[in-house]
């Protein structure tokens, strides 16, 4: 479809591309959670028998803790304020929305 040419769409073919659109983030939306439920089960199985990894068939399974340092942004924003706007740069970049 992309590959059309966007000067003869008539609004209700665009119309039509949006809800597409609709459709598959809703889509999209339900196999996120399925992944997430699937995953949980793996989860609790690797913590049901005490460890972070294993091997089940040809796949090794992790949940490891990791730990992680970052920078406080909002900490450093309020106690160093005029520094912090020292930093800051404008950027431009476009943000496509349907509402």
């Amino acid at each position: 479809m992309a590959t059309q040419s966007i000067i003869n769409f008539t609004e209700q073919k665009l119309v039509k591309v949006i809800e597409e659109i609709r459709a598959l983030e809703e889509l999209q939306k339900e196999v996120k959670s399925k992944i997430s439920d699937l995953e949980t089960i793996l989860k609790e199985y690797l913590a049901d028998n005490n460890t972070e990894s294993m091997q089940i068939g040809t796949y090794m399974v992790r949940n490891t803790y990791v730990l992680s340092q970052r920078f406080d942004t909002t900490r450093f924003k309020k106690e160093l304020e005029s520094v912090y706007n020292s930093y800051l740069k404008q950027i431009e970049s476009t943000k496509f929305s349907i509402k």
